[in-house]
């Protein structure tokens, strides 16, 4: 007959935990990984620590959503989580922390479903966020804000619907329209307000299209563009003084006030400004300077200077810069506008492209790059205090430069790729030769004899 012999109990055991295990395997099972969870990946983004060390921010951030701030001490306490916010700094003394808040994510969503204005879009709001109490304040509406580098001081512009009587008709030629564009030459004010969060003292200003706020926190200065027929606000350039609360104005009229920016000190102020009657065809910028002892700014230099080249004026496009002993001022300078005729509306203007195979660029290249080429401009510096030396350091020869960490330095670093640029179009980039170029004087010193290839 048959024997048959009882099967061992650890075998019996061994069974029975491998038919375990593999019920719980198909149980546990991990998700696939595919398009479906990409939104939610999460990262951490702009880690900063306070300059007394003690504290520490960071926002988590999914792929597609709303992130949220964290704020924490040192030892990893937690103080705060706001959601939304955004890009958030630390005061210089280490007491606030200031940061956007964005709208909820899901409305701003909507909002590009439904091709709303930018205008309409839904707006950002502003947090302050106190250290020491744990209280948080926030403003609604808030377009854009400065906090001071060296002071608990913050200026922020709100957002206010374009008013009608202040809006000018649209140019009708295409290039002043895209010109005006570039320069906010039709942009209406909004409030401007000025908070020092040592003290909680705040004062606003309505009707701002521009400002600045000093590295020191000691001032701040700001354009205004009147509504049309307005009794109680003056268009103009202002300054704000944050700790006697004094009002001064630098320049009277409406116009176009672009690049305002302080020295290192907050003691000397400059910008670029037109003020031209509204049909003019040629509105070309002036260079206005202050220190603040006299009632007004003073013109540094104007269109048709004999310092400049002949049909040159400084540009609206240009950045404003102090060296940072504030001896030296840097700015921009380009060829006058051309005169654009505005009695012909945009359809009975003539469109032609004409390109050349000598030219530098391909065709789709130059309309590419139409709008970086109405805003071109060449650097040059004045000296202030040394009755307005100027020096020319780019032109169209030389029209790329870079100034040094160190802004007080003698020499600026600039390159070119003039008569290289044809080889472009069938080597990817072109050939660059490098100069040094004094800022005392205005001489070149050729670095590279041999045009080296871009990197």
């Amino acid at each position: 007959g048959i024997i048959y012999f009882p099967m061992p109990r650890f075998l019996l055991l061994f069974a029975c935990f491998v038919c375990l295990q593999s019920a719980k395997a198909q149980q546990a099972a991990k998700k696939p990984l595919d398009h479906s969870v990409y939104d939610s990946w999460e990262s951490v983004a702009n880690p900063k620590i306070s300059n007394n060390g003690k504290y520490v921010l960071y926002q988590v951030k999914p792929q597609q959503g709303d992130g949220t701030l964290y704020l924490k001490t040192a030892s990893n306490r937690p103080l705060a989580q706001i959601g939304r916010g955004d890009s958030a700094l630390f005061t210089a003394d280490s007491k606030y922390v200031v940061f956007p808040i964005k709208p909820p994510y899901q409305l701003v969503r909507q909002a590009r479903i439904k091709k709303k204005k930018p205008e309409d879009m839904p707006k950002d709001s502003l947090g302050i966020y106190a250290l020491e109490t744990g209280k948080l304040t926030k403003f609604a509406n808030v377009k854009s804000f400065q906090l001071a580098e060296k002071a608990s001081v913050l200026a922020f512009l709100g957002t206010k619907a374009p008013v009608k009587d202040i809006k000018p008709k649209a140019p009708a030629d295409t290039l002043k329209k895209l010109t005006d564009g570039l320069l906010d030459a039709n942009k209406a004010g909004a409030p401007l307000t000025i908070v020092n969060l040592l003290n909680s003292r705040a004062r606003e200003f309505a009707a701002v299209t521009d400002y600045q706020l000093s590295k020191t926190g000691n001032k701040t200065a700001f354009a205004v563009a009147a509504p049309k027929n307005s009794k109680d606000v003056q268009s103009g350039l202002f300054v704000f003084d944050v700790a006697s609360g004094n009002l001064k104005k630098l320049s009277s009229g409406k116009g176009t006030y672009k690049s305002l920016a302080f020295d290192d000190a907050g003691q000397q102020l400059a910008f670029a400004a037109e003020k031209h009657q509204e049909k003019a065809l040629v509105k070309p910028f002036s260079l206005y300077y202050s220190d603040f002892r006299a009632d007004s700014a003073a013109i540094l230099v104007r269109p048709g200077d004999k310092t400049l080249k002949t049909g040159w004026s400084p540009s609206g496009f240009g950045k404003i810069v102090f060296s940072e002993n504030g001896e030296k001022l840097f700015f921009g300078t380009a060829p006058d506008p051309l005169p654009q005729d505005t009695t012909l509306v945009d359809f009975e203007h003539a469109k032609l492209d004409i390109w050349n195979y000598k030219d530098d660029y391909l065709q789709p290249m130059q309309l590419k790059t139409l709008k970086k080429d109405l805003q071109r401009n060449y650097l040059a510096v004045i000296y202030p205090k040394q009755a307005g030396k100027f020096v020319q350091l780019e032109d169209e020869f030389l029209r790329d430069s870079y100034l040094a960490e160190n802004t007080n330095a003698e020499y600026v670093l600039a390159v070119t790729d003039t008569a290289k640029r044809v080889a472009m179009q069938w080597e990817g980039n072109t050939r660059k030769q490098a100069y040094l170029v004094s800022t005392r004087t205005g001489q070149r010193l050729a670095i590279n004899p041999k045009a080296a290839k871009s990197r």
